[in-house]
């Protein structure tokens, strides 16, 4: 049987230190039907160089080179513009595959003809520190509950069929700087099932320098981004919510909520977690969906009360203790494996 071509984009920007070491973990897969898109952004360390004499040694990579630095966005759209496999596969320049990542992803993608994206658990390493197993829920009714709280899948890990993106004219967005993923998976996510393997299979490297470190840092920014992705979620999804409950669902999502908690706070986001719960209801999301919606709302907002400013603590501890997210809470941090 004939094996699917599979596209791995791999981006690369002054990544001289590790880039090396992330080609060679393609290269070496035990999946051999690849063609392997790697895109300079332009960079002004070795890195050119180093690709130049990978691509010399394999004829499965496609160099490819900016005429100007697009950043990250753009260039990924390059890749899925110029790929022709029936699955892509995403891989950073400073993260490491194992080596039968793209052998084991198709045989789940072809196991599943349902899933259109799927991703993998991974192993986080950073240098004189101890590697960290971080894994996301594998289930499609829990990962779509999980979208209105956070992203849903390890971004390098991620495999797509590609005509997925194409057939629903899909694209990473730029207005979601530093959180162009999570945009995509909400354009997504109405259109196909969802998974994620459980196993790790990528070593995914924390650079402090990184675009993903920067973001982070830049709190404000980040939320106003999320402003944006969340306000399109409940858009496609028909939910009725103002601009105001938006923003103040935007400011807990984001963890902003303990600092920025507004007088009655607590009683205003359970207002406005029973408004999403009973339109989800009346726009038939599955009973196991609206359930996890719950538990993760739940589970947040227990943690803002537990770790947030004392004042926070003391001013709104009697409005969760009377409230049905109370028991739906503590629920939620029995099960908190299945939610992560």
């Amino acid at each position: 049987m004939e094996l699917p071509l599979v596209s791995v984009i791999l981006p690369c920007y002054n990544a001289e230190n590790y880039i090396a070491n992330a080609v060679d973990s393609i290269i070496n897969q035990t999946y051999r039907e690849l063609e392997i898109i790697i895109i300079d952004d332009c960079s002004t360390d070795g890195s050119s160089e180093i690709l130049r004499e990978l691509a010399a040694k394999d004829n499965r990579i496609k160099l490819l080179r900016n005429d100007i630095n697009l950043k990250l966005v753009a260039t990924l759209n390059r890749g899925i513009s110029v790929a022709i496999g029936q699955y892509i596969v995403r891989m950073d320049a400073d993260d490491i595959s194992y080596p039968d990542r793209i052998e084991k992803q198709v045989a789940f993608m072809e196991r599943h003809p349902n899933i259109g994206i799927s991703g993998t658990a991974i192993m986080q390493f950073e240098d004189g520190k101890e590697d960290i197993l971080m894994t996301l829920p594998t289930d499609d009714a829990i990962l779509k509950a999980k979208i209105f709280t956070s992203t849903i899948f390890f971004h390098p890990t991620v495999i797509i069929r590609s005509d997925v993106l194409r057939s629903n004219h899909l694209a990473y967005n730029s207005n979601y700087h530093q959180a162009e993923d999570w945009g995509l998976w909400i354009e997504m996510i109405d259109k196909v099932s969802v998974g994620n393997i459980k196993e790790p299979l990528l070593r995914y490297r924390i650079v402090p320098n990184s675009e993903t470190r920067i973001a982070e840092a830049d709190s404000l920014k980040r939320s106003k981004t999320f402003y944006m992705l969340l306000k399109r979620k409940f858009e496609i999804d028909r939910f009725s919510l103002s601009d105001d409950e938006v923003k103040l669902y935007t400011y807990f999502v984001s963890r902003q909520f303990a600092l920025l908690l507004p007088k009655d706070g607590v009683a205003k986001i359970v207002r406005i977690f029973d408004k999403i719960l009973n339109q989800a209801k009346d726009l038939n999301f599955s009973p196991v969906t609206i359930k996890y919606m719950k538990l993760y709302f739940s589970l947040r907002l227990m943690v803002t009360l537990i770790y947030g400013p004392k004042n926070t603590l003391f001013r709104d501890i009697a409005a969760i203790l009377k409230h049905k997210y109370l028991l739906t809470g503590l629920q939620a941090f029995l099960w908190r494996k299945k939610l992560v």
